[in-house]
């Protein structure tokens, strides 16, 4: 559900860059044609925005080769615990898409947790193997907090409610 309710604006995006593209790559040196006739001195940001689109056309094949390198980059920063872990906390701290990540996440486990628990397995393996199901490191830590909180004959919900990840709802559902 949340991937088709986020494919409208990727695609608006995408559009938008498109247009972008054509403006600052065709439009835009025409008018620059114009502007340099006039013999008039121009404002700073017009001057920025002309040599932006002079350095676009002139280095896009650059803007490309880094645009692929920060995609290669973060998939391998992405594939080491530490990177994975920061990247879990920003994308948790985005404005909109957070909580829509930490929804999905928290949905994720409960039910998987939920699944194992109705299926007979041990809380602790449930907790475990829920917890990689969630897929984010953030919430690992708190849902390993609760197996440790389980192991010493304490409550799942309190370190769960304790680490701030988890709604109240749903701690108080765990409860």
């Amino acid at each position: 559900k949340v991937s088709s309710i986020l494919i409208y604006p990727i695609v608006m995006f995408l559009f938008a860059m498109l247009v972008v593209g054509a403006l600052v790559t065709v439009v835009l040196p025409q008018i620059t044609e114009l502007l340099e006739s006039l013999k008039q001195p121009l404002p700073f940001y017009t001057r920025w925005i002309i040599s932006g689109s002079r350095f676009v056309r002139s280095y896009w094949w650059a803007l490309g080769l880094g645009a692929a390198g920060i995609v290669v980059g973060l998939r391998a920063v992405l594939r080491t615990p530490r990177g994975r872990a920061r990247w879990d906390r920003i994308s948790l701290r985005l404005p909109v898409v957070g909580r829509a990540i930490r929804l999905i996440a928290i949905s994720r486990f409960t039910r998987t947790l939920a699944t194992l628990l109705s299926g007979g397995l041990p809380i602790v393996r449930a907790l475990d193997t829920a917890k990689h199901v969630a897929n984010n490191t953030v919430l690992g830590q708190a849902i390993d907090a609760a197996r440790v909180s389980i192991t010493e004959g304490a409550s799942v919900a309190k370190p769960l409610c304790e680490s701030g990840e988890f709604p109240p709802m749903v701690t108080h559902m765990i409860e």
